[in-house]
């Protein structure tokens, strides 16, 4: 059943991607850049998060470790909470990707786990 929910995730996800390169904003809505490079891309990648301590407190971020093989066609990383602030990051003219990230979190375990 788990695995049938990820498809459906994915297959919805690969819709609205294709959705967002196949249809422009309305004029009042596109942006500078777009006006250059044509529409935004899309891309989609799935991953779990290897979470810090439930202890932790502060400032926390997630970064993409590393990428993963492909599943189904579908690209496949793996994110970590990193402490800190998350760093500035500036985007360069020609750089017109987007990226919608799917995070899979596991819960913190409850006393009552750690019993068992």
């Amino acid at each position: 059943m788990r695995t049938t929910n990820i498809r459906n995730i994915a297959r919805r996800l690969s819709a609205l991607e294709v959705a967002f390169q196949l249809r422009p904003a309305p004029i009042g809505q596109r942006r500078r850049a777009w006006k250059s490079g044509g529409a935004p891309r899309i891309q989609v990648r799935f991953g779990a998060l290897r979470s810090l301590p439930q202890e932790y407190r502060g400032d926390r971020h997630i970064e993409m470790l590393r990428r993963l093989p492909d599943k189904d066609g579908q690209q496949w990383v793996e994110f970590a909470e990193v402490p800190g602030p998350a760093p500035e990051l500036a985007l360069q003219d020609g750089d017109h990707m987007r990226c919608l990230d799917v995070v899979f979190v596991k819960p913190h375990p409850t006393a009552d786990q750690d019993d068992d």
